[in-house]
């Protein structure tokens, strides 16, 4: 069996999605019975042989507009080519035209519907466009909430029997690493982090509500609270705007890039993980926080309380005031705080990568069966 793989998220550094996708090719590796292809337009940041790697090329000077043209165009000549009995797009798209072969769509969520300021008009248009194509055309919709899945019924009137949820899971390397003290000493030396902290890792951008993170810090502050705020992530929509605001204050360090063997440590290093982002398809952070024992402060969305359920701190993600309360009630009673760390680790146990996988395997067979 051929299966055909848009490979694109893994031209880039690593992002949410690319790490999705990383997480399923690595179990794809311990199902050889298939022969696996990667299509993209450049080079991918994925190593293993198990693979046969398919680059066309990119049209620089096309810049944006190559990415549906790839998709459209190109994409469908290699499936062709290369005899695709399923194909699998880990990013939302599938081409307008339906491919010869089975297909599978994950769509993550559907943000640049239900809030459309915190994305560009072209990325809308584009999805706004390509997307309702997918849906038709795909023999099998997978979501990683039940939120997204309600969201496609409601917005698109998808049946409800195509649509199957697989939720994501963190990889095994984030837990507790209370036995690796000199090592978390030198890396929190070398990354300058404070003592204790309040950390946050994401795509720094409007729809995370960073600057309700700076908010409440602010409020922490005028209450002679001294704890310091460590931001994670790469720059996304509205940067530029949150980062002056992120200059301003003295007692948030921002780290643009870290080493992706040093994100472990860091969620060990922090005393609370802060997520109150305005919109989620899944929320892989808080799940990595909670499998490493991490108190979790989040927004109540529908995505997040699928993922953390009633053992994190859920608040209306503007309700600044009431995040400010709780992390002053975690720093002040260590019995509460201690409770959380384990609470944290138990509902992480929710989420295996192991049954996530398994499942997909268990669509991938029966469309086999139906090819």
């Amino acid at each position: 069996m051929n299966i055909g793989i848009d490979a694109r998220v893994l031209e880039k550094k690593m992002t949410g999605i690319g790490r999705y996708l990383s997480d399923i090719l690595n179990a794809f590796q311990n199902h050889e019975e298939n022969n696996y292809y990667l299509f993209s337009s450049k080079q991918i940041n994925y190593s293993s042989d198990s693979f046969i790697k398919i680059k066309t090329g990119n049209v620089k000077y096309l810049n944006k507009l190559f990415s549906p043209l790839w998709l459209n165009f190109v994409l469908p000549s290699l499936v062709d080519k290369h005899n695709i009995d399923i194909f699998f797009s880990p990013n939302h798209l599938l081409p307008v035209k339906k491919l010869k072969c089975k297909s599978i769509v994950v769509i993550h969520d559907l943000h640049h519907l239900i809030n459309k300021k915190n994305h560009s008009f072209f990325y809308r248009t584009y999805l706004n466009f390509q997307l309702p194509f997918s849906i038709k055309n795909s023999d099998v919709i997978i979501t990683i909430s039940e939120g997204t899945k309600e969201d496609l019924i409601n917005y698109y009137n998808v049946d409800a029997g195509k649509i199957t949820v697989i939720y994501r899971a963190a990889e095994k390397k984030f837990n507790p690493q209370a036995d690796s003290h000199l090592e978390l000493n030198i890396l929190k030396e070398k990354l300058q982090l404070p003592e204790k902290f309040i950390l946050y890792v994401g795509m720094i951008e409007n729809r995370k509500n960073i600057l309700g993170i700076l908010k409440t810090s602010d409020i922490l502050i005028s209450k002679n609270i001294d704890i310091k705020f460590v931001l994670v992530g790469k720059p996304g929509f509205g940067f530029k705007s949150i980062e002056k605001e992120i200059t301003k204050r003295k007692n948030v360090l921002y780290l643009n890039y870290v080493e992706e063997d040093d994100i472990v440590s860091i969620y060990n290093l922090a005393f609370i993980f802060f997520f109150p982002s305005f919109y989620e398809g899944f929320g892989l952070p808080p799940l990595e926080a909670m499998q490493c024992g991490v108190p979790v402060l989040c927004s109540n969305i529908t995505a997040l309380k699928e993922v953390v359920g009633n053992n994190g701190f859920l608040r209306d993600p503007e309700d600044y005031n009431g995040f400010a309360e709780d992390i002053i009630k975690l720093l002040k009673d260590p019995d509460i705080y201690s409770e959380m760390k384990v609470r944290s680790i138990n509902q992480s146990k929710k989420f295996s990568i192991d049954e996530a996988t398994d499942k997909l395997f268990q669509i991938i067979d029966e469309l086999k069966k139906n090819n």
